[in-house]
């Protein structure tokens, strides 16, 4: 589809030779959905599930759990994992709970509430979910990171975190 065929291209274009393109979507369960993605879109990221967007296309994609994921199984090390997905970030990262136990990768985030309470996930959950893992979690500023004591607190942004 159109957006593996940008993906690969900025691969090449970096010459990233570390970096392999999974035409799936992640989750916390295994599904099928269709996507509308409008190339003419200044954010191609914004895209999402089911909204009709004049001059879209359809692409179908299949939905998968990451810790199913053989090629992820089968790591022998994750150092960092980067989440920028329109408000289903906290389904991704249920869907790589026992890659998080293994590894400890550090994680980076986008929260932005619009997104995740439009697709009902909750901050607390998710707060509350990576400090039962042992993270610490720091809302990322223009001059660093600032611990985050209480997940009521952040504003829309990245979030970084890491193991305790």
């Amino acid at each position: 589809g159109y957006l593996q065929e940008k993906f690969t291209g900025n691969i090449n274009l970096n010459k990233a030779t570390n970096v392999k393109l999974f035409p799936v979507a992640l989750s916390n369960a295994e599904s099928e959905a269709d996507f509308n993605i409008s190339k003419n879109n200044w954010n191609q990221g914004t895209f999402s599930i089911g909204s009709s967007t004049d001059g879209a296309e359809t692409q179908h994609v299949i939905i998968k759990i990451a810790d199913k994921i053989p090629e992820i199984q089968n790591l022998s090390r994750l150092d960092l994992i980067k989440i920028d997905v329109e408000g289903f970030e906290f389904h991704v990262l249920q869907g790589l709970s026992q890659t998080l136990k293994k590894f400890g990768p550090r994680i980076i985030f986008e929260y932005d509430d619009n997104y995740w309470l439009a697709n009902g996930q909750n901050i607390r959950d998710c707060f509350n979910f990576l400090r039962d893992l042992n993270y610490i979690l720091y809302q990322i500023t223009p001059v660093g990171c600032e611990l985050i004591k209480d997940p009521a607190t952040l504003v829309g942004g990245n979030i970084f975190c890491i193991l305790n």
